[in-house]
């Protein structure tokens, strides 16, 4: 299972809990073979007048009380917005950075690739913007054309879409509000370039390592790194308005180098100030800081689309922090 999979479906439970606190669901329909979240079939009763987006039917859900403008309007001020990662390319952080603009999340997750087949990589993005259903539209449309992408019409496309080598969509989910009324709107965007593998795949040897971000703290650095034993295979740096993600696959030669990791690891760790929460016995462990931070360690069988068959041992090293917690 792709990473970026259960990142998405993140976004989509988030929007699943703002719906039921006072929101309306309106997603635009996802690619085929998709799963999605499920609104319950009761129909509201009591809800003041809403506005029905271009793109999708009202939802069912029975929301809370709206609040007045004034208050959606504090309570969207006051939400905090996530840089995006490093990783991007310029122009793409540059399409991230509007004012007027809350970033909920942002992850990149980018794989190496075999020869010179095409890396996979993934861009998932939630965003919300305050405003009339017209104005935030229009925002979130200049978004995705920040991100290089085709978007030819007036309004928000529904289902994916395909653009050269990649595919993308966009989910809606409109807070509820009196007819005319501003109001926060939630998108969810996926910007997806997975390549298409041949029927046989090549065995995995030695395939380009990739450069950790430059967020990684000091103590993980060596142990992300090339050497003749290992690869960094795949990264994933996720931003959000509370706290950030980082999570590597580390492909080992064999099973001895990867046991020797797990060893390393826990040194490394522990020296840093985290303490052993869980696994000391196993290959699968979970360490705890002061500042609330937590590393786990685990064995992965994650789909990483090399380009090329794996024949060794990953290991996936994912470090979560709380926002503001030292980066040491």
């Amino acid at each position: 299972m792709n990473t970026r999979s259960s990142a998405f479906g993140l976004a989509l439970a988030a929007a699943a809990l703002l719906s039921a606190c006072g929101s309306s669901s309106e997603p635009t329909p996802p690619p085929a073979g998709k799963a999605t979240a499920s609104a319950s079939s009761a129909p509201a009763t009591s809800a003041p007048p809403t506005v029905a987006p271009a793109t999708a039917p009202p939802s069912a859900f029975q929301p809370q009380p709206p609040g007045t403008l004034a208050e959606r309007d504090a309570k969207f001020q006051a939400r905090p917005s996530a840089s995006p990662p490093d990783s991007l390319p310029a122009a793409w952080r540059k399409a991230m950075t509007l004012p007027e603009a809350r970033f909920g999340s942002i992850s990149h997750e980018r794989h190496t690739a075999w020869a010179k087949s095409t890396p996979f990589d993934a861009l998932t993005v939630e965003v919300r913007f305050f405003g009339t259903d017209a104005a935030n539209d229009t925002r979130a449309l200049s978004v995705l054309r920040g991100f290089g992408l085709k978007a030819e019409a007036d309004t928000l496309p529904p289902g994916q879409q395909t653009d050269g080598d990649r595919t993308w969509r966009i989910e809606r989910h409109a807070q509820i509000a009196p007819q005319g009324e501003a109001r926060e709107v939630r998108y969810a965007f996926e910007v997806v370039r997975d390549p298409v593998l041949p029927l046989v795949l090549p065995e995995c040897k030695n395939p380009e390592s990739l450069t950790a971000p430059r967020t990684t703290p000091a103590f993980l650095l060596p142990l992300v790194k090339a050497s003749s034993t290992r690869r960094l295979v795949s990264v994933v740096d996720r931003r959000a308005d509370t706290d950030d993600t980082l999570m590597f696959h580390i492909l080992f030669h064999n099973g001895e180098a990867n046991d020797d990791m797990v060893g390393r690891v826990r040194e490394a760790v522990l020296a840093a100030g985290f303490r052993l929460v869980s696994g000391a016995e196993s290959n699968r462990q979970l360490f705890a800081d002061p500042g609330r931070r937590r590393l786990e360690i685990r064995p992965s069988n994650d789909d990483l689309r090399l380009g090329c068959k794996v024949v060794g041992p990953i290991m996936a090293i994912e470090l979560m922090s709380p926002r503001g917690a030292p980066n040491k």
